[in-house]
């Protein structure tokens, strides 16, 4: 039985005992305007299910910052084959979210400065 609570899936194996799901994806893009991050006040969050039998490496070529977006993040869900995707805006995005959800940054936790390390795939 799977269980939601707080946006977190909790698994029950039949005896009452609940745990959190561990999720994790892998990386595939990821990219940040540095220089203006700190001024993200929204985020949108698309899931895509990959296709079976798809060609990961092609899917992977083709990701690409969006276009406008302070940061961009792309990742492979291994565990329901899945292509999840994370851009920070300053406004909200013109054209509707595809597939996905829009958000209201509260806070964004970063060092911005010289100090971050660097974790840009792409610039």
């Amino acid at each position: 039985m799977i269980k939601k609570r707080a946006a977190v899936y909790h698994v029950d194996s039949g005896t009452g005992d609940v745990w959190p799901r561990v999720n994790h994806w892998l990386p595939w893009l990821a990219h940040f305007d540095r220089p203006h991050l700190a001024g993200a006040a929204w985020a949108t969050c698309q899931e895509q299910i990959i296709a079976p039998y798809s060609d990961l490496p092609a899917l992977r070529r083709q990701q690409q910052a969006a276009p406008g977006a302070l940061a961009s993040i792309v990742a492979f869900d291994p565990a329901d084959w899945r292509l999840v995707r994370l851009d920070l805006w300053r406004e909200p995005p013109q054209s509707p979210v595809q597939s996905g959800q829009l958000f209201r940054v509260g806070h964004l936790s970063a060092p911005f400065d010289h100090t971050a390390p660097r974790v840009d795939s792409q610039t």
